[in-house]
């Protein structure tokens, strides 16, 4: 509608100011620059344009501009009102058996809350989180008590594992709003579990680190040949995941023995290259020969690679040959974390 009556005026406009510089005969206008025949512009038609604006289009456009030009007055006294912002610290805990207990996930600092939209952080929170702050004053400290009770009809509870290489869960709906929620580890890693509602409303996260503990042992009376002997299998890591520590203990010892020699301990890791890597050992001083006396080597083990091994073995060595006829023994005990 716009383009087409701007046109028309303009025509118009045009020809009343050439009018001024010349002579008119009809249906031209002469100028200094010659004549300038005039089109029939009596009659023409207007039209009206399609695009229409609604009422509830145009406030919603009103409340975006004033939203996005909106300013925060930060207050030090008064109290949360149903269209306050507000910026608080909380800490979650579950009750269990007549004993609150805090959860990870569930604690948190520097939090805003929108209480007209009733979320945190632009998320929604569980039925009554943000509801439980209207009314409360600036600096205030307080306890609420909030009832997770979904309905079986409304919505449905969910139990997300981030890493099912590492646990797997099995959530089991009790009655009355009640799960019974069971974890097993499969290797050593870390997972979280995320308990939300169909609406992705979440109402917990739980940490789970998979630690390792291996307990090794050999004993022998018979012969033992020089050199490194493994104990039992290898130790897969068969989620890849990131080792943050090993801990623990290891000995070596051997009685009636009949020549000089000394012990070793050590711990082998097969590294993302696929090589075979030294990671910990120690070794003894060269006990004397003594029959009929144990000689006896022990050793603490505490590392923090933080690398990813995919595999680990326990070894023991004797320097020379270790003749048939008294004990000879090594064990290691190792807790692996991650």
């Amino acid at each position: 509608m716009y383009k087409k009556i701007l046109a028309v005026a303009l025509s118009a406009t045009m020809a009343l100011g050439l009018v001024g510089c010349g002579s008119t005969t009809s249906g031209t206008v002469k100028t200094d620059l010659g004549s300038i025949k005039l089109a029939e512009y009596k009659g023409l038609t207007a039209y009206e344009d399609d695009i229409k604006v609604t009422d509830s289009e145009l406030q919603q456009t009103i409340d975006q501009d004033l939203s996005s030009h909106k300013t925060t007055e930060k207050i030090k006294k008064g109290s949360v009102k149903k269209d306050s912002s507000v910026v608080f610290n909380y800490t979650g805990k579950i009750e269990s058996k007549g004993k609150k207990v805090a959860f990870d996930g569930g604690s948190a600092t520097d939090q805003v809350a929108d209480m007209s939209a009733k979320t945190v952080g632009g998320s929604k929170m569980i039925d009554g989180f943000v509801d439980a702050l209207k009314g409360h004053k600036v600096g205030d400290t307080f306890t609420s008590k909030i009832t997770c009770s979904p309905s079986d009809t409304t919505e449905q509870i969910v139990c997300v594992n981030s890493n099912s290489k590492v646990i797997s869960t099995n959530m089991i709906a009790s009655g009355n709003g009640t799960y019974n929620l069971t974890v097993n580890g499969i290797a050593i890693g870390n997972a979280t579990i995320t308990i939300k509602n169909s609406s992705s409303t979440v109402y917990a996260q739980i940490s789970v680190n998979v630690g390792l503990h291996i307990s090794r042992g050999w004993s022998d009376a018979g012969a033992v040949s020089s050199g490194w002997k493994q104990l039992g299998d290898v130790i897969n890591n068969t989620a890849c995941s990131t080792i943050k520590s090993i801990k623990g203990s290891a000995n070596i010892g051997a009685n009636s023995m009949w020549s000089d020699r000394y012990f070793g301990l050590r711990i082998m890791a097969l590294d993302t290259s696929g090589n075979w890597v030294e990671i910990w050992s120690r070794y003894s001083g060269t006990f004397t020969w003594n029959f009929g006396k144990d000689r006896y080597y022990s050793a603490d083990i505490s590392l923090t690679p933080n690398k990813v091994y995919y595999s680990f073995a326990l070894q023991f060595m004797y320097s020379t040959n270790v003749d048939s006829g008294g004990a000879k023994y090594s064990n290691f005990s190792i807790d692996i974390g991650t």
